[in-house]
């Protein structure tokens, strides 16, 4: 970049990055720090940030290769998930901002009456307006999210809008991956190319068939959160003593690559692991959902919520490792991971930090956020494929007697 580049551009206060924080993971730059407007937006907010700890936006390897984790699992050692680790919910909170505030952006821009909606140009500089200060701390998870391959993920309309802009004006070319350089390379090239996207997702946004497709995701997201929320209230009314079992199944490495047949394996073997958990105990289990999701690596998993009602303490311990060995004598080496073993987790699953002062009700709420709100930003889906949130898949007829089941394992 030419000196006199750096002359007419104007940064934002504190300046471009340090070389220091070249060095720095991307999730560890200051970035935006969504702030909700009342309750239930942070609630969202949590859901999205433990939701996306690790995937599914941005799905990474795990430190074991899979074969070494294959052979433990012939060992006999039992097949576990990797732990999360402070890095993995550091990432988390900085992917679940970063979208929140995309998201936000992308209305602004849509509601906006100027075309100079990121830069204005002065006699001496291209200055930042107030929404383009608000761009520049979203640029790097805009450049991140934009150039994935999201062939299974699907984001709001707001943000599928926000992306295809960032790519068809040529921002994506240029080297968002070097911190140092995000700011400063290009200057009045990147002032004219950030308009140019704004005033892209503006028009866009402001058609009528955008508007109907917004129409549409809204109203689909809210029947079922709806659906999920009634589900769980009508459970915690009829089952106020219940525990709830929270699991996350992976298959295990295979050959296969193609994202929507190995979503539609996760899909049918979760299944199969629920009807035979209800088989196994019968009425003991009064309440089933499961969500298709990304999980580590490049594949997918299965959350796993199951709500029993009638079992002792000790009874529910031994079905613990009696759950584990369904899914592995069901897939032969398919791992699992008890999430209410996260300490720090609230909606992903209640740990012990939060356990102690929750009731099943409170609990039981939570799930249904987890499982349906943050899909209103971003979900997992097939393109030919079945829904990815089931519920009450096998405890239709329970749900209908309301009565209290026992253990029959």
């Amino acid at each position: 970049m030419r000196p006199t580049d750096m002359q007419n551009f104007y940064f934002p206060p504190g300046g471009p990055p340090s070389a220091m924080a070249a060095q720095q993971p991307i999730y560890q730059l200051e970035g935006p720090r969504y702030v909700p407007n009342n309750r239930s937006q942070q609630a969202i907010r949590l859901a999205l940030h433990e939701r996306l700890t690790r995937k599914p936006a941005m799905a990474r390897q795990t430190t074991t290769a899979p074969w070494q984790r294959m052979a433990s699992s012939q060992r006999g050692v039992p097949a576990a998930a990797l732990p999360f680790d402070q890095e993995d919910l550091l990432w988390g909170e900085w992917a679940g901002d970063s979208l929140l505030a995309i998201d936000k952006l992308a209305h602004e821009c849509i509601r906006s009456a100027s075309r100079m909606i990121f830069f204005k140009q002065t006699v001496r500089a291209c200055e930042l307006t107030k929404m383009g200060h608000e761009l520049m701390r979203i640029v790097p998870a805009l450049s991140l999210f934009a150039t994935r391959d999201r062939c299974d993920l699907v984001f709001s309309p707001q943000l599928e809008m926000m992306f295809d802009a960032f790519v068809s004006v040529g921002l994506s070319e240029l080297n968002f991956g070097n911190p140092q350089m995000w700011l400063v390379q290009g200057s009045l090239q990147f002032a004219s190319m950030a308009n140019g996207m704004g005033d892209m997702v503006r028009s866009r946004g402001g058609s009528a068939s955008a508007g109907r497709a917004m129409q549409r995701h809204d109203e689909q997201h809210s029947v079922k959160w709806c659906k999920a929320k009634a589900y769980f209230a009508k459970i915690a009314r009829r089952h106020p003593t219940c525990d709830i079992k929270r699991y996350e199944l992976e298959l295990p490495p295979s050959d296969v690559v193609d994202r929507e047949a190995l979503f539609r394996h996760t899909h049918e073997a979760s299944g199969i692991f629920v009807r035979s958990a209800k088989q196994m105990y019968g009425d003991a289990i009064v309440g089933d959902a499961r969500l298709i999701d990304r999980g580590d690596g490049d594949g997918h998993q299965a959350h796993v919520v199951l709500v029993f009602d009638g079992p002792s303490a000790q009874e529910l311990m031994q079905m613990d490792q009696a759950l584990v060995e369904i899914w592995r004598e069901q897939t032969g080496n398919g791992y699992v991971r008890d999430v209410n073993a996260m300490p720090r987790f609230q909606y992903r699953a209640t740990g012990h930090l939060y356990r102690c002062c929750e009731t099943s009700a409170d609990q039981l709420g939570k799930a249904a956020i987890y499982l349906a709100r943050p899909s209103a930003i971003v979900e997992v889906r097939a393109v030919n494929g079945p829904a990815g949130l089931v519920i009450g898949e096998t405890s239709h007829e329970t749900k209908a007697r309301g009565s209290p089941g026992r253990s029959r394992g």
